[in-house]
């Protein structure tokens, strides 16, 4: 029986489409970039088998922060990447080798850092982190501001504004953060409260987990608490409890020296008093869901009983992602200073403050 001529075509022209798509899906699997010395941008390639061009941003807690040229950016679990092209140079933090310096290639499970001394190659599950070099270290800094402000008028007008900034820039091996939280209050055109406090800490991992911290610094004013200004500085070190692409926790012990100038003091007694300080501090960062996150710090430094025995400070914030840019933020503070100095008219400031802030952040 004969086959009508149409049939064999339809078949004929079936056969060449199957021909055609698996030539083409080899043709994908088997490409590859251009070689890393011709690339105008990074190439990352995941498991999956799809490529992404665009830039890199970084590596830290388990993610690669990658700028597609056409996706935007990404972030990008470490474990999900099959091979990186990386354009430029780049630091890349190990387990193994400590900090390494070149143009990076990731295999697989081998990652490979072509120094100027030769290519080093590692497992890809004992790199600790990845940074840029060069004109991209702009990429290391992020950077947030949030701004409250609350007005009550009727029987009594009162105002509260509260403002905070966190200010942050990581390397392959390095992290400095530098944070300020202020808040003033009037009622009926008098102030009620005016605190201001700036931090600043740089650290040096020296493996995944321990860091050592040569500069811890606070300054602190309150007038409130009988408090012109007070500076504290501290040298120490620190461990990284947790570190992924969910949940940050470190914790960090520094001795060092505090000098605390009073607004006013009782007669015989001395406007200052410097002591040493031991501070020991946590913070914790985790993210609960992807638009919702949850931060929260604490440290208390013990000095000498005539700069108050002890202080802490304590900050707990609920963030929640309004848009790529701004965030929603909620706060709770509480600052204590256990035994505060009498002003000149012998009042004893309240040990304890505490406050709910709220404000719109903006987070780059």
């Amino acid at each position: 029986m004969t086959v009508p001529i149409k049939h064999k075509a339809i078949r004929v022209l079936s056969f060449l489409l199957v021909l055609t798509m698996y030539f083409a899906a080899k043709a994908e699997e088997s490409w590859t970039p251009p070689a890393p010395s011709e690339l105008d941008m990074s190439w990352v390639q995941l498991t999956s088998g799809e490529w992404l061009k665009g830039d890199i941003i970084g590596m830290y807690e388990e993610r690669l922060e990658f700028d597609s040229d056409k996706l935007g950016d990404l972030s990008l679990k470490w474990k999900d990447i099959k091979v990186i092209y990386g354009k430029g140079k780049f630091g890349v933090f190990t387990e193994s080798q400590g900090i390494l310096v070149g143009q990076l290639v990731k295999d697989g499970n081998n990652t490979i850092v072509r120094t100027t001394k030769g290519d080093v190659s590692v497992q890809s599950g004992r790199v600790v982190s990845v940074a840029p070099r060069g004109s991209k270290k702009l990429s290391q800094w992020s950077y947030k501001a949030s701004f409250g402000y609350t007005v009550k008028q009727g029987n009594s007008d009162e105002a509260e504004y509260n403002a905070t900034a966190n200010i942050k820039r990581r390397s392959a091996n390095t992290r400095g953060i530098f944070d300020y939280i202020g808040y003033v209050s009037t009622k009926e055109d008098e102030q009620s409260a005016n605190n201001h406090r700036l931090t600043g800490t740089y650290d040096r991992y020296l493996t995944r987990a321990f860091f050592f911290r040569p500069v811890q610094l606070e300054i602190f004013k309150d007038k409130f608490q009988n408090i012109d200004y007070r500076a504290t500085y501290g040298v120490g070190a620190g461990y990284t409890i947790i570190d992924d692409d969910v949940t940050e926790w470190d914790v960090a012990a520094t001795l060092g020296y505090q000098t605390t100038q009073f607004n006013s003091v009782e007669e015989g007694k001395q406007d200052s008093e410097d002591t040493p300080a031991f501070t020991f501090s946590t913070h914790y960062d985790r993210e609960l869901t992807d638009d919702l996150d949850w931060e929260t710090s604490y440290s208390v430094t013990f000095v000498n009983e005539a700069s108050g025995r002890y202080t802490h400070h304590f900050v707990s914030t609920l963030s929640a992602e309004l848009t790529k840019y701004l965030d929603l933020d909620l706060s709770f503070v509480w600052d204590r200073i256990d035994k505060p100095q009498p002003d000149q008219d012998g009042e004893l400031p309240d040990s304890d403050d505490y406050r709910m802030v709220v404000g719109v952040g903006v987070d780059y």
